[in-house]
């Protein structure tokens, strides 16, 4: 059995247009920028780093899944990239449109 079967993609994107909403919301009221300085507290240090870390993990999971689906690390820097510039949109996204099935 796969780790993410079929009948989750519907959720991923449903998480993925929802995460969408609020990133629309909070840009237009804020403005991009509105989050940095990250450092500007401890508490803003953790919340970045943990978020960091979570990212970092979620990417690599996605390099892992496309070598295991036969696919070359190359495949994985659009969603790396992707991760970066909108945080967890990109590997929602990927969750979300991913096809099931065997891996190679």
């Amino acid at each position: 059995m796969p780790l993410i079967s079929a009948d989750l993609r519907p959720f991923f994107a449903l998480a993925f247009v929802a995460m969408l909403g609020f990133d629309v919301f909070t840009h237009a009221k804020d403005g991009y920028l509105s989050v940095f300085p990250p450092f500007a507290s401890w508490w803003a240090t953790q919340m970045f780093t943990d978020l960091s870390v979570a990212l970092a993990l979620a990417c690599g999971w996605i390099a892992s899944d496309l070598r295991q689906r036969g696919k070359s690390l190359w495949w994985a820097l659009p969603w790396v990239v992707g991760a970066i510039a909108t945080g967890t949109l990109s590997p929602l996204a990927y969750m979300a449109t991913r096809p099931p099935g065997p891996r190679a």
